[in-house]
Formats: structure tokens, sequence, C-alpha cells
């Protein structure tokens, strides 16, 4: 697909990975549909980077988890474009932890915001897929949706959205819809309890340097995760895959499974 013109919407865009995909996409040459949840703010001055880049750029607020605020959404979407060619599902949750400190309302907000999100966005923006005849969805996992990791919740979903997109990529392989998944590894960002000052982010980058886990020698920078997601939305073959950007942790994984 050449990007030059086309609409992307990307859930959770105003920060981390979402805002460098909102920006890599816009230099590639799509409009964007910044979507966020609370931080108008964050949203805001992502889209004034991407006007810079002269790209059209709208900011709009919805809960993925909410399928009213999702279809106020894609009327909004619907004024100002008419169309939606690509979707990147990348808003994210992370609540909980092991089995005995995890909630039951905790395990329901992650499942919604990782599985029930995606679901719902897909149902809303494939009709405009199908009458143009082609598009993208790119879904945001994780290393932990293959191998496991200490928040349960967090893991499972993960696990669960490799899982949906390669049903959905069968679904929608008749409609020329392409779906595939990109599943970071550690990557330096806010979400969560990540570190948000510049320090903390260069403390954690020092901590991967010395981790023999990291065969690259440091976690992943936000615009590298954005890479993969415009390389896989360019691409007209690739379909039912999870490209991992984990640098070289994921085959780590593996290795020491064998």
């Amino acid at each position: 697909m050449d990007i030059e013109g086309k609409t992307a919407l990307v859930t959770g865009g105003g920060r981390g990975i979402g805002r460098a995909t909102c920006l890599a996409l816009a230099r590639a040459g799509a409009d964007v549909v910044i979507n966020y949840r609370k931080n108008a703010a964050e949203a805001q001055k992502t889209a004034e980077e991407i006007r810079s880049l002269n790209k059209k750029a709208f900011p709009v607020q919805a809960d993925v988890t909410s399928s009213e605020e999702i279809d106020d959404m894609m009327n909004k979407v619907d004024e100002e474009f008419s169309n939606v060619d690509i979707l990147i599902n990348n808003a994210g949750h992370i609540e909980g932890g092991p089995l005995q400190k995890t909630s039951e309302d905790a395990w329901e907000r992650t499942m919604a915001t990782h599985l029930r999100g995606p679901f719902l966005l897909c149902s809303r923006t494939v009709p405009y897929m199908i009458r143009q005849g082609a598009g993208k969805i790119i879904n945001i996992g994780s290393t932990a949706g293959c191998k496991g990791a200490a928040n349960l919740p967090y893991a499972t979903a993960k696990g669960g959205i490799i899982s949906f997109t390669q049903s959905l990529a069968r679904d929608m392989s008749s409609h020329n819809i392409l779906v595939n998944c990109v599943a970071p590894g550690p990557t330096i960002t806010d979400f969560g309890s990540e570190p948000r000052t510049e320090a903390e982010k260069e403390k954690k980058r020092q901590k991967a340097r010395e981790s023999e886990n990291f065969p690259l020698n440091r976690a992943a920078e936000p615009e590298e995760v954005a890479d993969a997601v415009v390389f896989l939305v360019s691409h007209d073959y690739i379909t039912g895959e999870t490209l991992y950007v984990s640098g070289g942790c994921q085959t780590l994984y593996h290795r020491l499974m064998m």
C-alpha cells in the first residue's frame, strides 16, 4: 500500500509507541486520527507535530472499551475524512500482577482494553475498508504474549491479541484487508509504571545495556517499534503474522527453551 494520502486511526496515539507511530505514518504520507482517552494535551501536541509535516491530524477522545464512545468517535472521523484505510490498535492498560495479586476488576479492565477494544475498533472500521476494497490493521502485542510475564492479565491479553490477529487475517483475506501484529519487547516509554522523566528513562536504558537478556544491549525506542508498523502497513502480501521487535530478546527466549 502506498500510504500517501491514506487515513490512519491510531488508538492511544498521544504518547509512547502510539505517538511515535502517528508521526511515522505522517512522515510516510498518511493523515492521522489520534485517539486518546484522557490526556487531550498530549494528543494535541502530537497533532501539532503532524501538521508541521503538512499532513492532516485529528485528535479525538474515546475510551476504546466503550462501544458508545467508539461510535461517537467514528461519526466524527466520518465527517472529517469519510474513510479509514489503516487501523492501529495500540491503546494499552497494565494493572494487576501474579494471580494472587490480581483482582477481578483489574483482570476485566485489562481484557477490555486489549481485546474488547480492538474487536470494537475492527468492527467499526472494517466496513470502510471493505467499501474501499483494501485496508491494513496492525495490532500492538508484546513478547509477553508469547512467553508469558509476571503480570498475568497483561501477558494473557497480549497472547489473545496475537490469536485475534491470526483469526482476523483469515476472516478478512477475501476483502484484501491485511491484519498483522507488532510485538515489542522492553521499550522505553512512560506506559503504566514505566519511567516518565528522561533521567528515569536513561536509568532503564543503562539497566538494559547491562543485562545479558538483551543481545543488542538495550531496550527499544518507540520510534523503532513505529518503523515496524509502517513496514507492515506498506507491505501488500504479509498477513496474519506477528513481527517481534525485541532486539533479539525473543530469539534468546526460544534458544533457551530448546
